[in-house]
């Protein structure tokens, strides 16, 4: 009944004024439509094709170089990119956000999540922290439906669901060990997820401006860690650092103009791709567990995609 009132051209909007709209939704107090919500998935999945990229990279790296390091390093030429974008755009390299507040708790979420990250993974192998990171698209579904009144369909739970038991499957994590690294990985998921859903307070700041603020906190706290643990780098060790922020920097733009586009909620399960994309880069053996797993997040995928783009975007006027 309440589609059909929508169809008939009146909706309300986050205050309760009625309004005029034909074929749109309310989403947490956000008029959406179709395009918009293709393009945010869009954008997610290249930000997960990005990220998988990015691991790669990583793994490339000369021993010797902290990951500590590597992270400072992207968010260096983080900075250095928007800061010279900011400039050829605005003919000044303009900051001023009208959500500061808000803006350094996003940046604070992106110094924490590779943190802990980096101390899970120094108490655990790979698989058990990814496997535990993984949850951070049920986080943000969670986090925007409790926080944000996102409305999220029994479908998109369950499609949510399908793509994390995937995951599982696809991982093969060692179940039994809980220990501090599950509580370092749940860190890195849940900022994370903080991120995703902070960053649709900030919307109406340029995209530009909320990329130098989400490279400024985890590049000024690393940068008193940097006297003591930087390591020469060799050249080809420098190149990888630069392609590894380079690459960075178009993901975090990516996720940015998703969320600009596709509710949390919506488009947090498209980071999935990110573990196909990583399967196939790495060029990962292929047995009954991997085809079993990337069978259910490709299935899970696709039941958000069908959903999605039917009634899930940010309308650009709201933007």
């Amino acid at each position: 009944m309440q589609q059909s009132k929508f169809r008939r051209g009146r909706f309300r909007d986050a205050s309760g004024t009625a309004q005029m709209g034909v074929g749109r939704n309310m989403i947490g107090g956000w008029q959406t439509n179709r395009e918009s919500a293709i393009k945010g998935m869009l954008f997610m999945v290249m930000f997960g094709v990005l990220w998988a990229l990015i691991e790669f990279l990583g793994q490339a790296m000369p021993g010797g170089i902290s990951a500590y390091q590597v992270v400072w390093s992207r968010y260096l030429l983080h900075l250095l990119l928007t800061l010279g974008l900011l400039f050829l755009v605005e003919g000044r390299p303009a900051i001023q956000s009208k959500h500061l507040g808000i803006q350094l708790a996003r940046s604070g979420m992106m110094l924490i999540m590779p943190v802990a990250f980096i101390c899970a993974a120094a108490l655990a192998p790979q698989s058990s922290v990814l496997s535990v990171l993984w949850v951070a698209p049920l986080l943000v579904m969670i986090l925007d439906r409790v926080f944000r009144k996102t409305r999220v369909a029994i479908s998109a739970w369950l499609a949510t669901t399908l793509c994390l038991g995937g995951t599982l499957i696809l991982l093969q994590p060692d179940l039994k060990m809980v220990n501090t690294s599950t509580a370092w990985s749940l860190a890195a998921a849940l900022s994370l997820a903080l991120y995703l859903v902070l960053t649709t307070r900030i919307r109406d700041d340029s995209v530009w401006v909320s990329l130098f603020y989400t490279g400024l906190v985890p590049f000024a706290v690393l940068s008193f860690v940097m006297p003591a643990v930087w390591t020469a780098v060799t050249p080809r060790a420098a190149l990888l650092l630069i392609a590894i922020g380079g690459i960075g920097w178009i993901a975090l733009l990516m996720l940015d103009k998703s969320i600009r586009h596709l509710e949390p909620a919506h488009g947090a399960i498209f980071m999935f791709v990110q573990l196909l994309a990583t399967h196939v880069i790495f060029r990962a053996s292929v047995n009954i567990y991997a085809i079993l797993g990337i069978g259910l997040i490709v299935v899970g995928l696709g039941m958000a995609a069908a959903r999605g783009a039917r009634a899930a975007g940010v309308d650009p006027s709201s933007r």
